[in-house]
């Protein structure tokens, strides 16, 4: 082999070696850094930066921002509960992406319709909430009738919908909700 082709290779070679020398430093940093044990998100991973003219690569950690988990629940309600006209619920309701708002739906069962209760809800500091929920067109109708609570997520569309909808107080309900949204709770109450 000619001493050039040599050279070369040594050079090339030694190059690479330099790069994974780095690569090991950074781990062992990030290891030491972050500590030994499971990260509950996704562990960062270190990429390799473009090669200066030194010959020397540098390593720079990347970790994906944490995605919210949103998730809410019905406090006071459970299946078969029994509700009055106007029923206090209480509820909480955590992660919740930028743009989204959490709002109540009733849907009666024996008439299918979606009647979106005032909102959206106004979260507290831990993500609790208490609203006032209408069951029935009054406090003398619909004694015994079954309503369907659902605790849903609605983006902007959804929430510009809903307020629309509460603002113009309409006598019959949404025929169907938005598509894409999503039920964090769900119960069948009774009304007394």
């Amino acid at each position: 082999m000619p001493s050039s082709d040599r050279t070369l290779r040594i050079s090339v070679l030694s190059v690479a070696a330099v790069a994974v020398v780095a690569l090991v430093v950074a781990v062992v940093a990030l290891v030491h850094t972050f500590g030994s044990s499971t990260p509950t998100a996704s562990p960062a991973r270190p990429t390799l930066a473009p090669a200066t003219s030194s010959s020397s690569a540098s390593v720079v950690p990347t970790t994906p921002p944490p995605s919210p988990t949103v998730a809410g629940r019905l406090t006071g309600l459970r299946d078969g509960s029994t509700v009055a006209f106007n029923q206090l619920v209480s509820g909480v309701v955590t992660g919740l992406a930028p743009n989204t708002e959490a709002w109540i739906v009733v849907e009666p069962v024996s008439a299918p319709a979606f009647w979106p209760q005032p909102g959206p809800l106004a979260l507290g500091p831990t993500g609790a909430f208490r609203t006032s929920v209408y069951f029935g067109a009054s406090a003398a109708q619909n004694i015994g009738d079954q309503f369907i609570v659902l605790l849903v997520v609605a983006d902007h569309a959804a929430n510009s919908l809903f307020q629309s909808f509460v603002i113009s107080n309409p006598s019959m309900g949404m025929s169907r909700l938005p598509s894409r949204l999503p039920t964090l709770a769900q119960v069948t109450v009774t009304r007394r």
